[in-house]
């Protein structure tokens, strides 16, 4: 299992829902419409991943936590 890191950029999120939909046991949506992590791995990485990349803002960075390597957004 990897160690990720996974933030979610508040001043850019929009709320528009979709990395929730994807991976509900990893996101949810506060009161203020923000999207906010509440478990680093509570999809499978991959779940993850598929929502970072879904984010119509690029509002989700991973990083792994062993490496200090930037999983998402590539580089």
């Amino acid at each position: 299992m990897v160690n990720w890191n996974v933030v979610v950029d508040e001043d850019l999120c929009t709320g528009c829902g979709s990395c929730c939909e994807t991976a509900p046991n990893t996101f949810r949506m506060r009161e203020d419409q923000v999207a906010e992590v509440i478990s680093p791995l509570g999809d499978d990485e991959e779940t993850i991943l598929e929502a970072a990349r879904g984010c119509p803002m690029d509002a989700i960075s991973i990083t792994d936590e062993d490496t200090g390597a930037q999983v998402w957004p590539e580089e």
